[in-house]
């Protein structure tokens, strides 16, 4: 296969990794920007603004995890990633069961005549 005919291909992985990242920064700034809106909507309690700058210390820390004794410690983005991952395999077998279980009876349906 020539070099040539891979550039296409090459160029499309650079566009989608470009515009994915155009997107993720574009998400953080807008989310950050959030956060001086929500303390103009609050209150001027000073009790209120500590409580949600602790709130948002803990959303954006990511040295916490779950433990499992001295054993294991599974982080935050490993955590979110094992989720992320079983449900992607629940989607994909619920999605193949229901496509062979209507493979099998439309077959059946056509062999009893």
């Amino acid at each position: 296969m020539p070099a040539i005919s891979l550039l296409p291909w090459i160029f499309l992985m650079w566009a989608n990794f470009v515009g994915f990242s155009v997107v993720c920064t574009s998400l953080n700034e807008k989310s950050r920007a959030f956060l001086s809106v929500l303390h103009g909507i609050l209150p001027t309690n000073h009790g209120v603004s500590i409580w949600l700058d602790a709130f948002h210390r803990k959303i954006t820390d990511n040295s916490w995890g779950l433990t499992l004794g001295k054993f294991m410690l599974l982080e935050r983005t490993a955590c979110l990633a094992l989720v992320g991952a079983m449900v992607t395999f629940v989607t994909f077998y619920a999605q193949f069961n229901e496509s062979a279980q209507n493979r099998t009876n439309s077959t059946s349906i056509g062999c009893g005549g």
